[in-house]
């Protein structure tokens, strides 16, 4: 296996002919820069024909950063117009010569770049997608002698030439049309991976946190669309698994991933759509904006993903997608960081979100979410005996209550109050809740677990684990519900 580089200079024989001398400086410019920039980068060089050149590499990182340092050379005088091509894969190595399939599909992807340009194979994307380079598709091509067609991707740091997929070349063979395969059964669905914390500050990774949760929370209100809850993605975050693995572990036919960069009040954030099934993208986007412009772009990306997987969106569950429950940033800010306190799942860490969440209300009473998550650190720590139920439900009980007189269509807040009335064994209250939280909103996988704790401690075991199944379809990695459904068959 090695990482293999193809480059050749765009346009070399015509400049021989117009100017001999001239075309020849720019070879020996590209050769010195190529052999200087190899023996950084630790890469081997194992041929020159004519203006072209094979190279291989153990790594791929160092294979695309070598590429990246060569080309922002070759933009300074004098230019050389070089296009480079990037494969991973296997190859036979001879004392005379390299040769396999991984060769020429390098050959092949190489063909398509111009001149400033890196495009690399899907095998070298998913080695380099966590390593902070910027990356984008440009679609699959159906490539001569090649069986399947290839996805394409373009490195796109600054600097660096991306080609249009509108571009009308002859050497560029026929973009093959996205398709979008489906899970079993009829129904579209989607796991929304975390997005990766690009800046430099370890601290935003609530932020990162964040945006991933808002996109989920969005989404599951779409009748025609299964989305992964929170628990199984973030089980692969920091995790560089292949795209095909995680459809299959997850059950899904799409996956969104994608990246923040965030300094002082500027945003970046990339976002990809990509089929599960074959690793191949179906839609990407960069967005640079100014941090108060947040609750757009989440929404651009949840109607990006609409009108990408052909899902009608109309009146009331058009509203619910977009609802962003707060427009005050600094109150968003406080309550993601309550989120990413209250994940920790420990004593401290719910304490501290509920101080984050009051905070985020000083600023904005009416955010739902923020009573919310308030409600749940209260319950959650006289669940857990971290705090005694007579001190610590009836506060989750009365910020409910101020929830409910402010909107009574949320689900989460009727998966609150069903969680709260198990603590405080109230069966009605339970079945009540719950009903009004399935109309509200179905695809809430805490809600079928709350029912199928409800129904375990009843003795409805058949019940308990039906309602069990449905919550771990939409989070089937959920530790707690995995644990629960063990403890029902017992």
């Amino acid at each position: 296996m090695a990482a293999i580089m193809f480059t050749d200079i765009v346009g070399y024989t015509v400049m021989m002919q117009k100017d001999e001398a001239q075309a020849v400086r720019i070879r020996e410019r590209h050769r010195e820069v190529f052999q200087r920039q190899h023996l950084e980068f630790k890469g081997e060089i194992i041929q020159y024909f004519g203006d072209g050149t094979l190279s291989l590499f153990n790594s791929s990182v160092q294979a695309v950063r070598c590429a990246i340092a060569i080309q922002q050379e070759m933009r300074e005088a004098p230019k050389v117009p070089l296009r480079i091509g990037i494969h991973s894969g296997d190859i036979i190595r001879t004392e005379e010569e390299v040769i396999g399939d991984g060769v020429n599909l390098a050959s092949r992807i190489e063909n398509l770049a111009i001149a400033g340009s890196i495009l690399i194979s899907p095998q070298i994307y998913y080695q380099i997608k966590n390593q902070g380079i910027e990356v984008i598709s440009l679609g699959s091509f159906q490539m001569k002698n090649v069986t399947n067609p290839i996805e394409v991707f373009a490195i796109s740091d600054v600097g660096l030439k991306v080609p249009s997929i509108r571009d009308n070349q002859s050497h560029i063979p026929k973009i093959i049309e996205a398709t979008y395969p489906q899970a079993a059964g009829d129904e579209k669905s989607i796991a929304i991976l975390p997005f990766v914390n690009m800046s430099n500050d370890g601290e935003q990774e609530y932020f990162c946190d964040g945006i991933t949760e808002e996109i989920i929370h969005s989404l599951s209100h779409l009748k025609g669309l299964k989305v992964i809850a929170r628990t199984s993605v973030f089980a692969f975050k920091g995790r560089n698994e292949d795209i095909r693995h995680i459809g299959k572990e997850l059950q899904v036919s799409t996956i969104l991933e994608g990246s923040v960069r965030k300094s002082e009040t500027r945003l970046r954030i990339t976002a990809q759509l990509i089929k599960a099934l074959d690793g191949s993208h179906i839609w990407s986007e960069k967005y640079d904006r100014e941090l108060s412009d947040i609750f757009e772009i989440q929404d651009e990306i949840s109607l990006s993903i609409v009108n990408m997987l052909k899902i009608e969106l109309l009146g009331e569950e058009r509203r619910r997608v977009l609802d962003n429950q707060t427009k005050n940033i600094e109150a968003y800010n406080l309550y993601l960081k309550g989120q990413y306190e209250w994940y920790k799942r420990t004593k401290a860490g719910m304490t501290k979100s509920i101080d984050l969440y009051a905070d985020a209300l000083k600023l904005d009473h009416d955010y739902i979410l923020a009573h919310v998550g308030i409600a749940n650190a209260y319950i959650a720590l006289c669940d857990w005996g971290e705090m005694k139920p007579r001190d610590g439900l009836p506060k989750a009980r009365k910020i409910l209550n101020e929830a409910l007189d402010k909107n009574n269509q949320l689900g989460e807040i009727h998966a609150a109050l069903t969680y709260l009335n198990i603590c405080e064994w109230n069966v009605k209250g339970v079945l009540e809740c719950y009903q009004k939280g399935i109309e509200a909103n179905p695809k809430l996988p805490v809600l079928h677990h709350f029912i199928s704790v409800a129904d375990n401690v009843l003795g409805n075991f058949d019940e308990a684990i039906r309602s069990n199944q449905i919550a771990r379809k939409l989070d089937p990695l959920s530790l707690i519900f995995n644990f629960a459904y063990g403890h029902t068959l017992i």
